[in-house]
C-alpha cells in the first residue's frame, strides 16, 4: 500500500500542477482570495494632467526607454499599454512560456495564408476558424514587457553586418560600431561581462545555458563533427558557429 502511495503522490502533484497552470492561463484564479493578489488586472491609469515624455507601448524597448527616462527624478514619464500587467505567475518562469501562447497577453496575430509554409496551422478570423490552412502563428507579448514576458527569454544581438547594412541604405548612425555601445549599457553578463564587446552593469542578467546535459553535449558535438566551428560567445566578435544558448535568465527567473 506504502509503495502504491509513493508513486500516486508526484503523479497527483503533476496532474494539480498542470490543472492550476491552466487555470492561471485562463485567468480562472484571478478573483479567488488564493491568487488575486498574484494576478494583476489593468494597468494603472494617469495621475496627472501632463508629463514630459508619453511612450506608447510598454514592451522590452519601451520599458527600458520609460526606466532609462525616469532615472531622473525631475521628469515625469508615461508610458500606455494595451495589454495587462506582468504580475503573473506564469511570466516568471520562462519554460511557462508555452501555457501563455494565445491567452490574453498574447496578441495572437497570424500571418496571410502562405501557400507552402505553416500548413499545420488554421487562419482564423475573430479567433474562429476560417477552415483554410497556411496562416503562420505571429505570438507577439500583449503586457507589461511586451514579448520579453512572453518570449522563452534566449539571448541573441541582431549580426553585425545587418547593422552596417542599415547605415549603407541610409540609416545614419546605426552601423554596429555606433549601436555596441548600447547592447553593453542594456546588459550584465555573468560570463562574458567587461569585455570589449559585452556590457556588465546593465538591467538585463544574461547567463549562458549550462552545456551539461548529454543531449546539449551531443548536439554541439555533432556541429563540430559536421564542421560547424565552437563559438564560446555568439554574441561576441563573431556569430556565425554552434553554442549553448544564452539567456536573459537569472536564478531561473526573467
Amino acid at each position: 500500500m506504502a509503495g502504491k502511495f509513493g508513486i500516486l503522490v508526484p503523479i497527483l502533484v503533476v496532474v494539480a500542477s498542470i490543472i492550476v497552470a491552466f487555470a492561471i492561463r485562463l485567468d480562472f484564479l484571478s478573483n479567488s482570495w488564493l491568487f488575486g493578489s498574484l494576478i494583476a488586472g489593468p494597468l494603472q491609469r494617469p495621475s496627472r494632467e501632463a508629463y514630459d515624455f508619453v511612450i506608447i507601448g510598454a514592451g522590452a524597448a519601451g520599458s527600458l526607454l520609460a526606466a532609462r527616462l525616469a532615472d531622473d527624478p525631475s521628469t515625469t514619464v508615461l508610458i500606455i499599454e494595451a495589454g495587462a500587467t506582468d504580475k503573473h505567475p506564469l511570466v516568471d518562469v520562462p519554460l511557462s512560456a508555452i501555457f501563455l501562447l494565445e491567452s490574453e497577453r498574447d496578441w495572437r496575430l497570424q500571418t496571410e495564408p502562405q501557400g507552402k509554409a505553416c500548413l499545420s496551422s488554421f487562419c482564423t478570423q475573430d479567433q474562429k476558424h476560417t477552415g483554410k490552412r497556411g496562416c503562420c502563428k505571429l505570438t507577439i507579448g500583449k503586457m507589461l514587457g511586451g514579448s520579453g514576458s512572453l518570449n522563452v527569454a534566449v539571448w541573441v544581438r541582431g549580426h553585425a553586418k545587418d547593422f552596417d547594412d542599415w547605415e549603407g541604405a541610409g540609416a545614419q548612425g546605426w552601423n554596429s560600431t555606433s549601436v555596441l555601445p548600447f547592447f553593453k549599457r542594456s546588459e550584465s553578463s555573468i560570463e562574458f561581462g567587461g569585455s570589449a564587446l559585452r556590457g556588465s552593469d546593465g538591467p538585463l542578467r544574461i547567463s549562458s545555458h549550462p552545456a551539461s546535459h548529454p543531449i546539449t553535449q551531443g548536439f554541439l558535438d555533432a556541429c563540430h563533427e559536421n564542421g560547424l566551428p565552437s563559438r564560446h560567445d555568439f554574441n561576441g566578435e563573431t556569430q556565425e558557429g554552434c553554442s549553448a544558448a544564452q539567456s536573459s535568465i537569472y536564478r531561473g527567473s526573467r
